[in-house]
């Protein structure tokens, strides 16, 4: 037994009390709870518990009817398939079940599955096989409890499982071992013996409640005493998903042997995972988990909205599920916080049914994930339906049809854990009323500053951005998962088009046959890296002595997924359009390495310098560089993309010069001013407008290239656009990406109106004339035309013809407690402001001054009339007309509702403010109406305006 510790009164089984037991240090705690866990305990709302056998029976029955449905949903056609899977998957395993009297000597019940640390050639595999064990025996008998299965109710069957179940608790799934204290015997994965393994258990021991008291009465209250002996609630692993499986586990089995307090106990700890994260103070430290911009944080430093947050999804539905009307949870409790989920999280991260790279993790280099994704997800939200209401449940329907049918998805209901879900799913296909749609975000903008990524979604194309800084990791490498992965979060990108096969176009095999210098967005300097594998001979660094093992903190911090050294990452939006900048740094294994931190044998690489922001507007993405150098002087390579295709689609680069030259083919110039990609193969093109000044080589080079992770190996084309500069010297670079872009619309770039205001490492800005915004990155205090910052800020500015203004600013380094936002224009009238915005409005210049203290990349808006900007916007107008000689009626119209915007401004006292800029205007006018071109209509509309603005400032 583990080290004695203090006691609490036994669980119940069947109202009778099992027998206590010692508990370990780390099981005092969870019994304690801890000064955090039980504020946050406390304040949770928890429905009344009933102390009756209604609701434990309510329990056990929705956890069965989940995984096995009834004999009405297993009649549906839809789910047929699923319970004859359900029964060839319990038939054959069942066949592979060993007699008894072979367990001992072959050391397991399971063909091909001994169970051992000596039988497998790592504790981690000998610990898988533990937990593929049990999952076996649950699989067999699913079937049992499956009505329509061939072995419903077969009771022979069950009691073979039985006793396979307490040969193992005898002999290898048992007390003696606790992997905190390092006692006893455990070994391998710590997630086999405390999740895992108890997940499989949960559901055996619930599917086959009504036979085990007959056959093994102590089988039950037996193993929930050791799965308790294994399980520690304590914040290390136990988070997020982890903790969702771990406290559903926790009241399940509550339900099971009677005991309502640790059913109460584990839906409070269930509800500790549905709420979201507050980043300055987190119950307990627990900073895994959503965040209320729509972030989904897990190892404390990953964007993980793709993994570990669908697999929270997957659990809190599941929660709902089980609880719905037991009364143990007010109705729509957890629900209301799913589709919360849906509307921030999930549905701006998954473009045509494909969840986006930028937030899976090392998931994202996995070979076999395909659209895996969106099966999970739409199970997930076709269950939701049933508890959405109104609009809210037709958008939901909507949504889950998008996926469906809207994507290169192929959903295969049998792959959903439900068979209820597949009957709501087909009900979903198959309504008429119901169009797919993503009605949350069809197009638009997000940024999820806490996470530090952003989304940006148009019409036939999708852009994803992955950021980094000291508060998220730079990527996530783990179990020799994603082993090339250094520059992926250093500004890294995916440009997705719309109607591709996405798991084509991006996934594992773009990850392992792209060379990490030509990574999409990334700056690198020409070195050679090594994997941590190539390093140290194994897929961690491993020092016991120090600290180091496979899953140590440790570990953790300077090898799976290390931090950076720059606080500035964040970024702005409004209406659409977003901006966001980043600071390129090195990670914390260089810096302690250099510091002398680390043992001598860690290997850490030094990362270049330099600031980057990315505008990203209505058909096109700008990207600026400043300050781009290599500490060690080496030379550098910026790559604008790199694009994969299957071998034999032969991909086409065509090109054009400054100097108006264009042919086509693989070349290295510095004199291009624009290339396009496409793939004819599949109808794919990207085109790419250098905005920088000649001089700097581009170069173009497609190669058939082969990625071994282990088995199989991937070969995949690789398309590459990319800048070479020198690292003893600071760069900057400018440059657009317009995704779906024509030859003809790439030579005719200029009349897109974007205009370059700034970019050094002090500021980087941009104009769009044509959408009528502005955007700017402050890296320091300094100005940008009118806008002027106090420090570090990121800044969109919307302007409509009606002189009405939206601005957005986010303070970037997350450190600063107030942003001051200069604005120098004259007579700004604000109309309202986000709660934490104060404005002080002059004649000449207005200023806003934001509470930025510990609010997290939170964006505030702020909205106001700005008289110079309705000028701005007519005087453009009519410069293009007397340039071009014509001026129109439709022209004259808008000139006119320019003029008109300002006369609330003139009635508001501020004649003499405004008549300057109505004297500059009619002097415009003036010579419109001098222009011969003008036809009589528009030239008598013109002069009647003039006269009339004449009269009104007189």
């Amino acid at each position: 037994m583990g080290p004695a510790g203090s006691r609490r009164g036994g669980p119940l089984l069947n109202g009778e009390e099992i027998p206590m037991f010692e508990l370990s240090r780390r099981k005092l705690l969870q019994a304690t709870g801890g000064v955090g866990i039980a504020a946050a305990l406390a304040s949770l709302p928890v429905a009344t518990v009933p102390a009756h056998a209604a609701g434990r029976d309510t329990i056990l029955a929705n956890f069965t009817e989940i995984f096995a449905g009834t004999a009405e949903v297993n009649a549906h056609p839809s789910v047929l398939s699923k319970v004859d899977a359900i029964q060839r998957d319990s038939a054959n395993l069942f066949r592979r079940l060993r007699p008894p009297a072979d367990w001992d000597r072959f050391d397991g019940v399971i063909d091909d599955i001994r169970l051992g640390v000596e039988h497998w050639p790592t504790a981690a595999s000998a610990s898988n096989s533990l937990a593929n064990t049990y999952s076996a025996l649950t699989r067999i008998v699913l079937a049992t409890v499956t009505p329509g299965a061939a072995s419903y109710g077969d009771t022979a069957i069950q009691d073979a499982v039985i006793a396979a179940l307490r040969w193992l608790l005898a002999n290898h799934y048992d007390l003696e071992g606790n992997i905190y204290e390092g006692t006893g015997d455990v070994y391998g994965d710590w997630f086999n013996w405390e999740i895992g393994v108890p997940t499989h258990l949960t559901k055996a021991l619930v599917f086959m409640r009504d036979r085990i008291p007959t056959v093994d009465p102590s089988l039950i209250g037996d193993y929930v005493r050791v799965i308790d002996s294994h399980q520690d609630f304590e914040p290390r692993f136990h988070t997020g998903a982890n903790r969702g499986d771990m406290t559903i586990n926790h009241f399940v089995l509550g339900a099971l042997i009677g005991d309502d307090a640790r059913i109460a106990e584990g839906i409070q700890w269930h509800l500790t995972v549905a709420d979201y994260i507050d980043p300055v103070n987190p119950v307990d430290g627990i900073t895994n988990g959503f965040y209320e911009d729509g972030s989904f944080i897990h190892h404390d430093s990953v964007a993980y909205t793709g993994s570990y947050g669908k697999n929270l999804l997957v659990r809190v539905i599941e929660a709902t599920k089980i609880l719905d009307g037991s009364g143990y949870v007010a109705d729509g409790q957890l629900a209301g916080v799913v589709l919360s989920w849906l509307v921030d999280s999930f549905a701006p991260v998954m473009y045509e049914g494909w969840m986006l790279e930028v937030v899976k993790g090392r998931i994202s280099a996995r070979l076999d994930v395909d659209y895996v994704d969106t099966v999970i997800v739409a199970e997930a939200f076709s269950d939701m339906s049933r508890y959405a209401r109104g609009d809210e449940q037709q958008k939901v329907r909507s949504f889950v049809k998008y996926l469906g049918t809207a994507t290169e998805a192929v959903i295969d209901t049998n792959d959903f854990a439900s068979p209820g879900s597949s009957v709501l799913y087909h009900g979903i296909l198959g309504d008429a009323d119901v169009v797919a749609t993503n009605p949350y975000m069809p197009t638009g903008h997000r940024s999820f500053n806490t996470m530090e990524r952003n989304i940006h979604v148009r019409d036939g194309w999708a852009f994803s951005l992955a950021r980094s800084s000291e508060r998220i990791s730079k990527y996530e490498t783990m179990s020799g998962a994603n082993p090339r992965p250094w520059l992926q979060g250093e500004g890294g990108y995916f440009i997705h088009l719309a109607g591709q096969k996405q798991n084509e176009t991006y996934s594992g095999e773009h990850i392992h046959t792209v060379d990490w210098r030509k990574w999409a967005g990334a700056t690198a300097p020409d070195e050679e890296r090594l994997t941590i594998e190539e390093l140290y001979g194994q897929r961690w660094y491993d020092n016991p002595e120090l600290g180091f093992t496979s899953s140590s903190p440790l570990q953790n911090q300077y090898f799976y997924y290390p931090l950076g050294l720059n606080e500035h990452s964040g970024g702005a939006a409004i209406d659409g359009y977003g901006t966001a900048g980043m600071v390129l740094s090195s990670d914390v294994t260089w810096r302690d390495v250099q510091a002398g931190l680390l043992p001598d044998d860690v290997v850490a690489y030094q990362n270049p310098d330099g600031n980057k922001s990315w505008f990203m507007l209505d058909d096109q993405v700008v990207v600026l560089a400043a300050g781009l150098r290599d500490p060690q002087g080496r030379p550098l390579t910026t790559t604008i993309d790199s694009r994969t295709s299957e071998v034999g689609s032969n991909p086409v680069f065509e090109w054009g010069t400054r100097s108006g030259e264009a042919s086509s083919g693989e070349t290295a110039r510095t004199d291009l001013a624009w290339v396009r990609w496409s793939d004819p193969s599949i109808g794919a093109a990207v085109g790419y407008v250098l905005l920088s000044d000649p001089g700097l080589e581009v170069g173009l080079k497609s190669a058939n290239v082969t990625g071994v992770v282990g088995n199989p190996r991937v070969t995949q084309t690789v398309s590459s656009i990319y800048y070479s500069h020198p690292g003893t010297q600071e760069t900057a670079l400018a440059y657009a990406l317009v995704p779906n872009a024509s030859v003809a619309a790439l030579k005719d770039h200029t009349r897109r109106n974007i205009e370059v205001l700034d970019n050094d490492t002090v500021v980087q800005a941009l104009k769009d004339h044509d959408a009528g915004v502005r955007m700017a990155n402050f890296f320091a205090a300094g100005s940008s035309a009118f806008l002027e910052s106090d420090g570090a800020a990121a800044v969109v500015l919307r302007s409509s013809s009606d002189g009405t203004s939206r601005l957005a600013v986010s303070e970037p380094t997350f450190k600063r407690g107030q942003l001051v936002l200069k604005l120098n224009r004259p007579l700004l009238t604000f109309n309202q402001s986000d709660a934490g915005v104060a404005t002080e409005q002059g004649d000449t210049a207005s200023v806003l001054r934001v509470d930025t203290l510990n609010v997290w990349g939170r964006i505030f808006e702020v909205e106001f009339i700005d008289p110079l900007g309705i000028l701005e916007s007519a005087e453009a107008v009519l410069e293009a007309a007397v340039a071009s000689g014509a001026v129109s009626g439709s022209l004259s119209v808008r000139v006119m509702t320019s003029i008109a915007a300002l006369g609330g401004h003139l009635r508001a006292g501020r004649r003499h403010q405004s008549r300057k800029f109505v004297e500059h205007f009619l002097e415009h006018l003036g010579r419109v109406n001098r222009n011969d071109h003008v036809d009589p209509g528009t030239r008598a509309e013109l002069e009647q305006l003039m006269s009339d603005l004449d009269y009104s400032i007189s």
